[in-house]
């Protein structure tokens, strides 16, 4: 009996023992990952499709990507057998020579588990491509009237300030869609950004630009968009170009879908060999040349900018009366900021007022001749500049930028600064009220200046209008010849002409 207890008694310590070490060090177990029936297969490959490209289909699971392989699956296009494959890694090529649609059939087999995946292709002769902007964006539903002309409508929705680097990775987006389209459409307020990054693509042999149409739908002026355009004449030659107004939009997509009219209807010809200008208009004929041989669109626009404001400016002078010191610098001060920007400016102030300060110093003890002064102004200059590189680039404050630095137009605030410093103390004495008026003179014009400079529309007027010019020039001549009472003057003087007027009437 007590051997039974003790045998029993053991017995149980064994089980419980073997128990709590199985609890505390769990044993391993290895399981094979399989295909279950519920497991989820996707069927690789596009949807849209053009008559005579090759493209690639097969499937892969989408549950896990590690599903044991192979898997047994047979595709068919509109029931015809074209392959089976046995592994993940051999996709079945497939191209298409009828428009219209077709569906592949994936069969999958795994042991005892079978089922199917379709897909359906709509095969395309070729594409219309149409770029639009977010303000713009609104149902067009124009599809089904290309789908029916085996045209497939590709859009694609841009920001209306999208950088341009952003606009070039999207364009490769639609490489498909571009190489195989007869025609493009741009709607968007910098159409040239997209056209640069287009033409990349020309050169860089990704698209064939050759038998397309190129359709510009844009509310500005027309000159305008046709000297936007001259600047990619020799990059676009092979192609047809077109104008379009906003307001004709719809009309010529209801046009490119169903052909009912000539699209000469609603959209206007670019002249790819820039002969659109008569030569009588002098002016528009010489810009229409300078842009076509290279010439800047943004540089031309900024001269005749530079152009309205010279007659501005001598208008103040001479009919308002503002009587600041050379009344150009402020022009020249304005320039510097469009040109460089706000921080670099300051910048350059802050060398100008210390390098002034030091000359006029030095030459207060040391008396100078009016070169002599000059010469001084324009070394300390220099100096402190290199002195100011070396703080921005030291304390990391990047007043300048890298891009800023490394140009030539850092020379030009520099030359700038140099003209007027030796001016500044002596006009700009806040401590005298003529120098608060002058200081204040000075900030009007810089700010009308700047404020001109950074305006599109003049900018886009003047270059719509070259001939303009000619109205400016013959304004500041007879500003140039006006001998009347400016308007501060009638302002200060018109006590004694009330007086005066009062005396007669008596």
């Amino acid at each position: 009996m007590n051997k039974l207890f003790w045998y029993l008694f053991f017995s149980l310590f064994l089980l419980l023992g073997t128990t709590l070490a199985q609890s505390e060090y769990p044993i391993e177990q290895t399981t094979e990952t399989s295909i279950l029936c519920e497991d989820t297969f996707t069927l690789n490959g596009p949807e849209t499709v053009y008559l005579g490209e090759t493209l690639n289909y097969s499937i892969s699971p989408t549950v896990d990507p590690n599903l044991v392989f192979p898997v047994f699956y047979t595709l068919t296009v509109n029931s015809e057998e074209k392959s089976q494959e046995t592994s993940k890694n051999s996709p079945l090529q497939l191209s298409f020579d009828t428009e219209g649609t077709q569906t592949i059939t994936a069969t999958i087999t795994k042991g005892e588990c079978t089922y199917t995946l379709e897909k359906t292709l709509h095969i395309y002769q070729n594409a219309l491509v149409y770029f639009w902007e977010d303000e713009n964006a609104f149902q067009l539903n124009f599809e089904q009237n290309f789908a029916k002309e085996h045209t497939y409508f590709s859009k694609l929705l841009m920001e209306r300030n999208t950088p341009e680097e952003e606009i070039k990775t999207l364009l490769r987006t639609k490489l498909r869609d571009l190489s195989y389209s007869k025609g493009i459409i741009i709607k968007y307020t910098n159409f040239d950004h997209i056209l640069h990054a287009y033409i990349e693509l020309l050169q860089q042999g990704l698209i064939d630009g050759e038998g397309k149409s190129i359709y510009i739908v844009s509310s500005r002026n027309q000159s305008f968009t046709n000297r936007v355009l001259s600047l990619f004449i020799p990059d676009l030659s092979p192609q047809q170009v077109f104008t379009v107004k906003s307001s004709d939009f719809l009309n010529l997509l209801a046009v490119l879908s169903t052909e009912i009219k000539p699209i000469t209807t609603f959209a206007t010809p670019h002249n790819l060999q820039n002969q659109h200008t008569a030569r009588y208009f002098v002016l528009s004929y010489l810009v229409d040349q300078a842009i076509m041989h290279g010439i800047s669109l943004h540089i031309l626009g900024t001269l005749f900018v530079i152009t309205l404001l010279v007659l501005v400016i001598s208008t103040l002078r001479q009919i308002v009366g503002l009587s600041v010191f050379g009344v150009y610098h402020p022009l020249l001060f304005a320039l510097t900021l469009f040109l460089i920007g706000r921080k670099a400016t300051c910048f350059f102030v802050v060398i100008a007022l210390l390098a002034n300060f030091i000359c006029s110093t030095f030459s207060h003890y040391i008396r100078l001749l009016q070169s002599g002064k000059i010469s001084l102004l324009v070394c300390l200059y220099i100096f402190l500049l290199l002195v100011g590189f070396r703080i921005d680039e030291q304390f990391g404050i990047n007043l300048l930028g890298t891009t800023t630095r490394n140009t030539n137009a850092i020379i030009l605030p520099i030359v700038i600064f140099i003209m007027v410093s030796d001016k500044l103390f002596d006009t700009f004495n806040i401590t005298k009220k003529s120098g608060r008026i002058s200081l204040l003179e000075f900030a009007l014009i810089t700010f009308v200046s700047r404020w001109m400079l950074d305006n599109q529309l003049f900018r886009t007027f003047l270059l719509s209008y070259p001939e303009v010019l000619l109205v400016v020039l013959l304004a500041i001549i007879i500003v140039g010849r006006f001998t009347g009472l400016q308007l501060f003057e009638l302002i200060r003087f018109m006590p004694l002409i009330r007086k005066h007027l009062e005396d007669e009437e008596e």
